[in-house]
């Protein structure tokens, strides 16, 4: 099969799933902090090597698969909010959620349709949904099938119809059953790995409190010698005046005697 220059392809979609799914702050994109930054970028990079080395579809930097991605969660959230929310009566054409769709549900956790509610709706109703083409795959996302440019072989169709019937239901209702059937299953694990997370970062936090401690600890006890020191050196002054003193004393009588 050739490689389009053009259009993603499914091996590909799939690929950055299953990358996704390992890595589930990358996912979400709360790898945001100034510590972050750096796995962040190591983390795209890796997944544009996976997905650009394929032999088929296209290639992309990685700030490119990550402008797809982005570009591809809004879409999906804009067809969950349409299915959740019941205005699904709007777009006959609306195609449930397929496999694909809803492993990338799981992966970025029962929120994540929530937020931007208000403000999507209204663009739900008046606006069409654009989609995401692929090269070997009809997997529009809130589109209708018929606007599908992309051709698959015969075999292709033959595999993705027969993945795509068993997953799919006609009722807008079924599919709020779906959604609301998903977390449970993924839930636990999920959660797992971001407690992890937050462990790991609550630990490197506290490290970091312990140095800052202990190098505020260091900074105190060298003050306190410094402070030491110095009454050694005021108290060593002292009793060389006091000596110069005493000698003193002791002269005066001697050159007095000198001078009868």
């Amino acid at each position: 099969m050739t490689r389009n220059p053009r259009h993603v392809s499914y091996e590909q979609i799939k690929a950055v799933v299953e990358f996704m799914g390992r890595h589930v702050d990358l996912a979400s994109g709360s790898l945001r902090t100034l510590q972050d930054r750096h796995l962040n970028r190591k983390l795209w990079n890796e997944l544009s090597n996976i997905v650009n080395n394929m032999q088929t579809g296209t290639k992309k930097t990685a700030d490119g698969w990550r402008k797809y991605w982005n570009d591809f969660k809004n879409k999906l959230k804009r067809k969950v909010i349409l299915i959740n929310r019941k205005y699904s009566s709007y777009r006959p054409n609306l195609k449930p959620l397929n496999k694909l769709e809803r492993q990338i549900l799981e992966i970025l956790g029962p929120d994540f349709a929530k937020a931007g509610y208000h403000s999507e709706k209204h663009r739900a109703i008046n606006h069409r949904l654009p989609k995401v083409k692929l090269e070997e795959h009809n997997f529009n996302i809130g589109g209708n099938v018929n606007e599908s440019s992309d051709k698959l072989s015969d075999s292709e169709k033959n595999e993705s119809e027969a993945g795509e019937s068993a997953d799919e239901v006609s009722e807008p209702d079924n599919n709020m059953m779906q959604l609301q059937n998903i977390y449970p299953k993924w839930l636990i694990e999920i959660e797992k790995k971001r407690t992890d997370i937050d462990l790991r970062r609550a630990k490197a936090e506290e490290k970091q409190a312990d140095i800052a401690a202990q190098n505020a600890e260091t900074a105190r006890s060298q003050v306190e010698a410094l402070r030491k020191l110095t009454d050694a050196v005021s108290a060593q002054a002292e009793a060389i005046l006091r000596i110069a003193s005493v000698l003193e004393s002791k002269i005066h009588p001697i050159e007095d005697a000198l001078a009868l």
